[in-house]
């Protein structure tokens, strides 16, 4: 373990951890407000609604925790923004942002986020807090995303042959996530939306084995989407949304 200061976060660097969310979760205590945690290497990293992340050491896995917070959907709109301008930081590719958690360029996913919230009891006090989790490709080549059966995700330099400084690309992360944090929450949701690939496009929603096709209007000041169908408008605040590429696809 490798401990840095960046900016306002510490930073913990690992060689391998089974998951970044979970070191954190087991060391609440004595971790403090805006630690973040690195490893090169994640071998039991997860997703949304429990799926497993493939990795090697070409990804980049990051968890920042935020002591005092207690909105984990906005802190998934914060991320999102924060890796899409990290990303542009070190490569000349656009991203955009699949609601509500995923990164996107060229239609294929390259960071899946995952924010998680609790309350822990100590010393007599309830302290409400966020972890954001955040798996980004950074080093994976393209056979790696084919082996895998990933023909919806690519990596930075799948995409740009170019490899990059993962320590560097989290720094920028820290670093955005310090300015959003400090800016405007309308500001930040005004970027998010202008990312957002998912709005003014035919989606497919999954909740709870139900499928719903509607279209994506917009998102609201907590982040959630405004969708509208033949039997009017409805908010979504969790669930599985697919967005129709431009190939007819669905990603």
């Amino acid at each position: 373990m490798q401990p840095l200061n960046v900016s306002r976060h510490t930073l913990l660097h690992f060689d391998e951890l089974p998951s970044t969310n979970t070191y954190i979760k087991e060391h609440l205590n004595e971790l403090s407000d805006r630690t973040a945690v690195i490893a090169d290497l994640q071998t039991a990293g997860r997703g949304r609604r429990g799926n497993s992340w493939a990795a090697d050491r070409g990804m980049l896995a990051l968890s920042v925790l935020y002591k005092g917070l207690d909105d984990p959907i906005f802190m998934t709109v914060i991320s999102a923004v924060a890796v899409c301008r990290a990303f542009e930081e070190v490569s000349k590719l656009s991203f955009g942002i699949k609601w509500t958690n995923d990164i996107i360029c060229d239609e294929r996913k390259v960071c899946g986020i995952l924010c998680e919230s609790a309350i822990k009891c100590s010393q007599n006090k309830n302290q409400p807090f966020v972890i954001c989790g955040m798996g980004l490709n950074v080093n994976q080549t393209a056979e790696f995303f084919e082996q895998a059966d990933l023909y919806h995700a690519a990596s930075l330099y799948s995409l740009s042959g170019e490899k990059n400084d993962k320590l560097a690309l989290a720094e920028y992360v820290l670093k955005y996530l310090d300015e959003l944090l400090d800016t405007d929450k309308e500001t930040v949701l005004e970027e998010y939306r202008r990312r957002c690939v998912t709005l003014g496009r035919e989606v497919t929603l999954i909740r709870s084995g139900e499928t719903i096709k509607a279209f994506a209007k917009s998102i609201n000041i907590n982040g959630a989407l405004i969708c509208e169908n033949e039997n009017g408008e409805f908010t979504v605040n969790a669930g599985e949304v697919r967005v129709r590429a431009a190939n007819g696809e669905y990603i």
